[in-house]
């Protein structure tokens, strides 16, 4: 009783900090006798470094070391005061902080206390060091944690990547339509448990891809395509992607639709969903999006509206909303729009906003 009762006030003591002092074991003895390194590398994409509290957690197969925050105490460590630090765009910080000796490193959690759009933080890859065993730990992340990119996450879970590399086939199909081939670069960006690929460029150096009717294949080791061009505009019929060191995991991205900004949705990047069933294909669902301007004087708006809709099955991508022959978004009006995209199951929550164009572009949302 007395070791739980000490164990829920070192916590929270260590929650109020927000971090574990540099050196300092805390009393408990061999409970906090591992010095664990932690190097951060930042992205190198525009406005990848942040202000922000970053924070971590690890969890391992015999315990874990709680909510800490990254930083680097400038002077006495007695000071208790918040002490700035900044994740520089392509920079590597190296943290020391102490906890229990959780054996194999199962996954960590990075949390930021991100929620402005200059806070957003481009995450590129984090190694663990367990400076008692000098085993290592990789975790490729190249994610942003920010409320205004990709999927809105400010918290993330890793899995530690394998030491070797993994070699992948990928197959395009372009479709056999006229005018569906493109001499664009065609990128891709490849999603798994413990990570992603980056920006891979598709390209082969003998021969013209993406031909209409044609199958491409490509290999490398280990966002979207650039509507550069005379002829940007690309009808996908789908993509195969294999892990050539095992054969038998062989993935299916069906896509069928245009990536062209003057064809379909007007799109030239999709997230395509695969599936181990080569004949499975992503239900599309219809939605209803209606929107209602407030009854405020100048809150009606001339800018580009999108939304993204987040749901448990993945996300819809940016959509704009828009009709033709019609001046959506006035004062005290309800515009209704029908957006189509792969199933999303059970709707979680919604990104809206606009790209401040126009003429008093202000805009006052009701629901």
């Amino acid at each position: 009783k007395l070791h739980r009762g000490w164990s829920r006030s070192a916590s929270a003591d260590s929650s109020r900090h927000g971090r574990l002092m540099p050196g300092a074991r805390q009393l408990g003895g061999r409970d906090k006798d591992v010095m664990y390194k932690v190097a951060v590398t930042t992205g190198d994409l525009k406005n990848s470094g942040t202000d922000a509290k970053v924070f971590i957690k690890l969890k391992g197969t015999k315990g874990k070391v709680p909510k800490t925050r990254l930083t680097k105490r400038a002077g006495s460590v007695k000071s208790a005061k918040n002490v700035a630090f900044r994740f520089t765009k392509g920079s590597t910080h190296v943290f020391k902080i102490w906890g229990p000796n959780i054996g194999t490193l199962r996954s960590l959690v990075i949390e930021t206390s991100a929620l402005k759009k200059e806070e957003a933080w481009n995450l590129q890859e984090v190694e663990v060091t367990n400076t008692k065993t000098n085993k290592s730990w990789h975790f490729f992340c190249n994610q942003w944690f920010s409320l205004f990119h990709g999927d809105g996450q400010t918290s993330r879970e890793f899995f530690p990547a394998q030491i070797s590399k993994t070699e992948y086939e990928v197959v395009t199909v372009t479709g056999d339509k006229t005018g569906a081939g493109t001499n664009a670069n065609v990128f891709m960006t490849l999603y798994g448990k413990t990570g992603t690929t980056g920006k891979i460029h598709l390209k082969n150096v003998d021969k013209a891809s993406f031909q209409s009717g044609s199958t491409d294949t490509f290999r490398f080791k280990s966002n979207c395509h650039d509507n550069t061009g005379l002829a940007p505009g690309w009808y996908l019929e789908r993509v195969v992607v294999t892990d050539l060191k095992n054969p038998q995991w062989k993935y299916f991205f069906p896509c069928g639709q245009w990536l062209a900004k003057d064809e379909g949705t007007g799109d030239i990047c999709k997230d395509l969903i695969g599936s181990r069933d080569p004949l499975a294909i992503r239900k599309a669902t219809k939605y209803k999006v209606t929107v209602y301007t407030g009854n405020k004087n100048g809150g009606g708006t001339d800018a580009n509206v999108s939304i993204t809709m987040f749901g448990e099955f993945g996300d819809s991508g940016e959509k704009r909303l828009h009709k033709t022959r019609r001046n959506c978004f006035e004062k005290n009006s309800v515009d209704e729009f029908i957006l189509q995209c792969p199933t999303l199951g059970r709707l979680q929550r919604i990104r809206i906003g606009h790209d401040n164009s126009g003429f008093s572009p202000g805009w006052y949302l009701d629901k």
